[in-house]
C-alpha cells in the first residue's frame, strides 16, 4: 500500500519555499519514496500506478536493472567520474571499487550481477577492509603497516552506494 505525503522544500539559492507531494511505500521490506512534482493530481495517479506495479511485481518506475554486471556498472561508472571529476577522485574511486572486487572475488565468488548485493555483504565488507593492512599514505618505502581508518571505509562505502 502506498501513501501520499507533501513536504516544503527551501531553494538554496533563492530561498523560495515550494509545496512537493510524495508518494512513500514499501518494496521488498525496504521504504521507498518518489517524487510526484507539485500537483496533488500527478501524485495520486503516480500512486496508483505504484500499488499497481507491487501487486504485480513489475517495478517499471523505479528503472531498476535486474542482471546489470558490477564489472559493466563500475566500468561505466568509472568512465563517468574520469570526465566529469579531478584525477584524484577518479584514483580514489577505482582504488575502493578494486577493493570491493577483491571482497567479492575472496568471499562471494558467484555474485556477478548487482542486484544480488545485499546489505549484509557491505557489513562484511567493512570487517574484511579493516583486517587488512596498508602503508601509511600509500608509501612503497615504509616499514610500518596499519589498518585502514574507519572514515577511509566509511568512504568507500558511499563510493558504493
Amino acid at each position: 500500500m502506498a501513501s501520499l505525503y507533501q513536504k516544503r522544500v527551501v531553494s538554496k539559492t533563492t530561498g523560495e519555499v515550494s509545496l512537493y507531494w510524495y508518494v512513500s511505500f514499501y518494496q521488498n521490506g525496504k521504504h521507498r519514496s518518489k517524487s510526484a512534482g507539485k500537483s496533488k493530481t500527478v501524485a495520486n495517479k503516480l500512486k496508483r500506478r505504484i500499488e499497481a506495479e507491487l501487486e504485480t511485481g513489475k517495478f517499471d518506475f523505479l528503472n531498476q536493472p535486474e542482471n546489470v554486471l558490477i564489472s559493466a556498472s563500475v566500468d561505466e561508472f568509472l568512465g563517468q567520474i574520469e570526465r566529469l571529476r579531478k584525477h584524484r577522485t577518479h584514483i580514489r574511486y577505482k582504488n575502493a571499487l578494486t577493493h570491493l572486487h577483491e571482497f567479492l572475488a575472496d568471499a562471494y565468488s558467484s555474485i556477478t550481477s548487482v542486484s544480488r548485493l545485499k546489505s549484509s555483504h557491505f557489513a562484511e565488507y567493512q570487517a574484511w577492509r579493516r583486517g587488512a593492512v596498508i602503508k601509511p599514505n600509500g608509501h612503497k618505502n615504509t616499514k610500518s603497516v596499519k589498518p585502514p581508518a574507519f572514515k577511509t571505509i566509511n568512504v568507500e562505502l558511499s563510493i558504493f552506494r
